[in-house]
């Protein structure tokens, strides 16, 4: 007989070739799979700041923009009164016990209606398409300058001053909140003095 020949088609050990080659088809994607879920949360976890569970700078900015792409839309900036007085009295884990209360209570506020992210420090922000109706400033301060309980034997009260502003413009808008922001920390100093 000439021309091809055709071998049988079980390898060595009985099992059909093509069961075998499935398998390890079938071996190498389930690897595959698992390194590309291994790869997505590392990258979440890149994006996410530790403390608070809100977006990095980075994340936040990139999040922010693509809102910023179909429209203009609302932007907010937060800083923590006082903070630097929590960190050097009580030291950095008590300073980073009140920033994820804080990244927590902006989160129950307007996680349905914002990007919000972690800029450093004791620095926050959010951004929306929500008109500004429907963030209630007011609301917003007071839940995150509420007394702040850590263990029994220690509450603290850090005040937020906070900024917003609408612009067609993500980085105009972020401007304006700040300075609006820096206006409302001015005022707070005034009143305590």
């Amino acid at each position: 007989m000439s021309g091809w020949w055709i071998p049988n088609p079980r390898s060595a050990r009985g099992v059909p070739i093509a069961a075998t080659a499935t398998a390890v088809a079938v071996a190498g994607w389930a690897a595959t799979a698992h390194q590309l879920r291994r790869c997505t949360r590392q990258l979440a976890e890149t994006q996410r700041d530790p403390v608070t569970g809100l977006l990095t700078r980075a994340a936040w900015e990139h999040a922010a923009a693509r809102i910023w792409c179909a429209r203009s839309g609302l932007a907010g900036v937060i800083d923590l009164d006082d903070f630097k007085q929590v960190n050097d009295t009580y030291g950095h884990q008590v300073g980073d016990a009140v920033l994820r209360v804080v990244g927590h209570r902006l989160t129950r506020c307007l996680d349905q209606v914002a990007v919000l992210g972690r800029l450093g420090g004791d620095e926050l922000a959010f951004a929306t398409r929500t008109r500004r109706g429907l963030i209630q400033p007011e609301a917003l301060q007071a839940a995150l300058s509420a007394p702040i309980h850590l263990g029994d034997a220690l509450t603290l009260k850090v005040g937020a001053s906070l900024g917003i502003s609408a612009a067609p413009a993500l980085p105009d808008a972020l401007a304006a909140a700040d300075a609006e922001m820096y206006q409302a920390k001015r005022r707070t100093k005034q009143v305590r003095s």
